[in-house]
């Protein structure tokens, strides 16, 4: 798929919310390791493969920018079981945010994408 195809697929926040709290459950349970969000996202969207690369695109780029040092104040530090503590702001920005493409990677552009976070924060009243 290419940039256009994947940002025109439109991903709702509780779809991304949906699948973070069944990682977090299965991380809960020692069940969830690394990549697993790929499974949880195919499994939601069986046959839908467009819907589910879309999302799993978002997934992945949301977890890049976590590692970012502008996410400070976004996430909290790692948790020992993996788990990466992340403000629901970043996570609603992620679902519909544009995607870029750089090189042949997908990503947010990050300084667009931390304005949008701290937007929607404060219009939900938490930044």
């Amino acid at each position: 798929m290419d940039i256009e195809e994947i940002n025109s697929i439109v991903v709702s926040r509780e779809e991304l919310y949906a699948i973070v709290e069944e990682g977090e459950r299965l991380t809960a349970e020692g069940k969830n390791y690394p990549g697993d969000s790929l499974f949880l996202v195919a499994r939601r969207y069986p046959g839908d493969w467009n819907r589910a690369f879309a999302v799993q695109t978002r997934m992945e780029c949301l977890a890049r920018l976590i590692q970012s040092p502008r996410s400070k104040g976004w996430v909290l530090p790692r948790m020992a079981n993996g788990a990466t503590p992340t403000k629901q702001a970043m996570i609603a920005t992620a679902a519909s945010h544009p995607l870029t493409k750089i090189d042949d990677h997908f990503s947010f552009d990050e300084r667009s994408f931390f304005a949008c976070v701290l937007n929607s924060a404060e219009a939900q009243g938490h930044a």
